[in-house]
């Protein structure tokens, strides 16, 4: 399976059996989608700033509108704090208010290479660090080599993170460092800086960890906070989640809170069997098959699946704006993403900036830099969309221009993907 190990030294394999998601992103608008299916309401590009407050009583959020510079009040009885790593900045600026002990983050990172780097198997190589908490010790932690469509997912490599969730990001010297460290584990990737087109950083819940700690301590629970407990404050809880295999559950708990604080009845969760939007499909295969059997005369077959692995049963959805203008079949550029999408991107999905669309919303910037032809196809349907002139235009295709990666060698050339 992997020629480029070294059989030299190598003492035995395990295969073993694991699940992948093909769309991050796409999954996540699905949660937001079934939500608004059942009655919530959501707002994209607003900024909570603080609280509201009754004496020690929390009702509601002051927001500002990112796009528009306006301001204004959300009341609620009970707020529920689910920011993610911002969510300590927000209780300590807006509301004087710290955790104890004080949460650490991990910045989470791996980089996308450009081309497959194997067969179907992904690949763990041996890291060089371990995680003190393990029960039994098992050597340095493991780094993966993940085929993920036709592109390769090298990672995930851990720092811990302290201070502003805005500064978390990733060096062209850490990434010649990642490089550095995998090829050294597998010398036969013979990986290099231009090999790379997109690295992805998050920050994640960590263990508890010393500044210079080298072995890592990992997240093993989510937190769940009622600040009128630990902080004497009402209507206010905070929830900060490890990972996607454990979030339901979590959310569970959170909603439950929230509703005996509302004074409600607390029924059993059904999101242990209800279908997320678009997840209404006995067996993919039979939906795929389904969909090129009605295939639309103007879509290829690659199209087509792409588009029915980013929104699932809702895929008809998408194809509905082909009755407004059959033209919106076409593909942007070479990519599987048709213009339909970007249609629906703006109007079905709250997408307001060329950024949305590409990196959360298609699959348009997923692995490798989109040509500029592609790049000025997408703002120009947006722009006819949202009644941007030329020169909000131009500031949106630079944007996206400068979130990928600009490699500089240290001989002072350019890397270029």
């Amino acid at each position: 399976m992997f020629p480029g190990l070294d059989d030299q030294t190598l003492t035995g394999g395990v295969l073993f059996y694991d699940g992948q998601m093909y769309s991050p992103v796409r999954l996540a608008l699905a949660f937001l989608k079934s939500a608004l299916q059942i009655g919530a309401y959501a707002a994209n590009y607003m900024e909570v700033t603080g609280f509201l407050r009754d004496g020690r009583r929390v009702t509601g959020v002051g927001v500002v509108d990112r796009m528009t510079g306006a301001r204004f009040d959300v009341r609620a009885r009970v707020v529920l704090n689910a920011a993610g790593a911002w969510s300590v900045r927000l209780l300590d600026q807006a509301l004087g208010v710290q955790l104890a002990p004080l949460p650490s983050f991990s910045r989470d990172a791996c980089f996308v290479v450009h081309r497959p780097l194997g067969g179907r198997p992904a690949l763990a190589v041996t890291g060089k660090t371990k995680d003190p908490d393990a029960i039994l010790s098992r050597g340095d932690r493991h780094l993966f080599v993940v085929p993920w469509r036709d592109h390769t997912l090298v990672g995930v490599w851990h720092v811990v993170h302290r201070g502003d969730p805005d500064t978390a990001v990733v060096t062209m010297a850490e990434v010649q460092a990642f490089i550095d460290e995998i090829n050294e584990s597998y010398p036969g990737l013979a990986l290099h800086l231009e090999d790379v087109s997109l690295c992805q950083a998050g920050l994640v819940l960590f263990g508890e960890n010393s500044e210079a700690a080298t072995d890592l301590r990992y997240g093993k629970r989510s937190l769940i906070v009622d600040h009128a407990g630990e902080h004497d404050v009402q209507g206010l809880l905070t929830v900060i989640g490890v990972r996607y295999t454990t979030a339901r559950s979590v959310a569970v708990r959170a909603i439950d809170q929230v509703l005996t604080k509302l004074g409600r009845p607390v029924p059993p969760s059904t999101t242990g069997f209800t279908p997320v939007y678009g997840g209404g499909i006995e067996r993919f295969a039979d939906l795929l098959a389904r969909a090129l059997g009605e295939r639309h005369p103007a879509l290829t077959d690659n199209t087509l699946r792409a588009l029915v692995r980013n929104h699932g049963a809702a895929y008809t959805e998408v194809l509905g704006y082909l009755d407004e203008n059959p033209a919106w079949a076409e593909s942007i550029g070479s990519s599987a993403t048709i213009k339909a999408e970007i249609i629906h991107a703006v109007r079905g999905e709250m997408a307001q900036k060329l950024s949305d669309v590409v990196f959360r919303r298609t699959d348009l910037g997923s692995g490798n830099r989109p040509d500029p032809r592609s790049l000025q196809a997408c703002a120009d349907l947006m722009a006819s969309e949202l009644g941007w002139d030329e020169t909000r235009t131009q500031k949106e295709l630079e944007e996206v221009q400068s979130l990928y990666p600009a490699w500089v060698r240290p001989d002072g050339t350019e890397a270029h993907v």
